[in-house]
């Protein structure tokens, strides 16, 4: 009950985070839109709740009403209260395969932006802000903002922690081998040392970045690095052409330019964005 009180407290805090840097911004959201965004972080804390207990509520077809998939009523009162309905009135939107699940607010104009009849119906979102038209859709994914206030800084992190958690799998490998998974040289896609990782030093590697564009790995099984694209999923650096001296002696530090590489080298971040957590 203290992690979800904390959990909720968190989302509050960061709400009036986000309202109060709006306000002074020239281009900021309406209030409605960032009460729709809260609410929507809210209903996704409470989907990860049920998750604890079994599969998240669905599958669906297609986007329903939240209200229409939660079937233990008291609780979702309890919980969510006046969250069910975005600031316009209207219901959130809910879809889950029973692995994944998608929250949606389609925005004052109660019109879909995006095609949500792909599969998954996330495919085709952008993920990054939001704009700052109120008829823009709001869009959560597996409690990750896609689409809203946050959601850049918030993917940004995200990747960051994807690249530590395979850098901390292929450094346990290095303690019971002696070497870095590889030789991979030139640099290729993470996938070629899943079966390395998994599942002794990793459940499930991480192979795409949240632009959908592969991790990239590179290893001499003496030193390694780890690289996404980013934002604009194009390399700052011919990568294809290093080897280690170029990689050790990557030493840029963190970038406010978002579009710029996320790059780890054996144990840190080489380059890695503001907005992140850095090194």
């Amino acid at each position: 009950m203290m992690q979800r009180t904390a959990g909720l407290l968190f989302l509050l805090l960061e709400f009036l985070h986000l309202s109060t840097t709006s306000a002074t911004a020239s281009d900021a959201l309406r209030p409605e839109a960032l009460e729709t965004f809260f609410r929507l972080r809210v209903v996704a804390a409470a989907v990860d709740i049920e998750k604890v207990s079994g599969p998240y509520p669905g599958p669906t077809t297609g986007l329903v009403p939240i209200a229409s998939v939660l079937d233990r009523p008291l609780i979702v009162q309890r919980r969510l209260r006046g969250s069910l309905r975005d600031a316009w009135g209207r219901p959130i939107l809910y879809w889950s395969d029973g692995t994944s699940y998608m929250v949606v607010s389609l925005g004052a104009d109660g019109q879909p932006q995006f095609d949500y009849t792909l599969d998954p119906p996330y495919a085709g979102v952008p993920k990054g802000w939001a704009g700052t038209d109120p008829a823009d859709d709001l869009v959560v994914v597996d409690g990750v903002a896609y689409r809203g206030p946050a959601s850049l800084s918030e993917i940004l992190r995200r990747t960051m922690a994807d690249l530590r958690v395979t850098a901390t799998a292929c450094e346990s490998y290095a303690i019971d081998n002696n070497v870095y998974p590889g030789p991979i040289t030139p640099i290729d896609a993470v996938s070629r040392i899943e079966t390395d990782l998994e599942p002794v030093y990793i459940r499930v590697l991480t192979k795409v970045d949240p632009w959908g564009q592969p991790y990239l790995f590179w290893s001499n099984t003496r030193a390694y690095a780890l690289v996404s694209y980013g934002v604009d999923g194009q390399p700052d650096y011919p990568y294809a052409m290093w080897g280690q001296a170029e990689f050790e002696a990557l030493a840029v530090g963190p970038t406010t330019a978002l579009g710029q590489d996320l790059v780890f080298v054996n144990g840190q971040f080489a380059q890695w964005p503001a907005v992140g957590v850095g090194p």
